[in-house]
């Protein structure tokens, strides 16, 4: 649809807000509740500075997401970090072909889509010429 082509530059914004928000929500509780996730992370064989960092990355680079900010960086990182953790639901729970790491698979298809078309028009990256879009 032609008369929609004048939207294409803001096509990834919704995409933008819709990962900052469901990384910051993922974020904050290793953060700010970080004694209760530190079980968790040991119980996948992962030591705390491992549930630090994914914190940060989460939480602080959901903001910057949100804003357009260090995006290929961040959704880089992103990716990274949500094949880590497919592989390791998938070799532990075994349960069906995705079953209980769909979500993963869902927000490494929208981290890998920033990484490779960057922050889009509104954002920062834009303003500052980090970006394509």
């Amino acid at each position: 649809m032609p008369e929609l082509e004048i939207l294409s530059q803001y096509a990834l914004l919704p995409l933008r807000i819709i990962l900052g928000i469901i990384f910051i929500a993922h974020g904050y509780p290793k953060l700010f509740k970080f004694k209760e996730y530190k079980e968790k992370f040991k119980a996948m064989g992962m030591p705390a500075f491992v549930l630090a960092l994914v914190g940060i990355a989460e939480f602080i680079g959901g903001i910057g997401i949100l804003f357009g900010f260090l995006t290929r960086f961040t959704a880089a990182v992103w990716s990274i970090m949500m094949i880590t953790a497919a592989i390791i639901k998938a070799s532990k729970w075994k349960k069906g072909l995705i079953d209980g790491y769909e979500l993963d698979l869902a927000l490494l298809a929208g981290a890998l889509t920033l990484f490779i078309l960057g922050a889009g028009s509104l954002s920062i990256d834009a303003y500052i010429g980090w970006s394509l879009g």
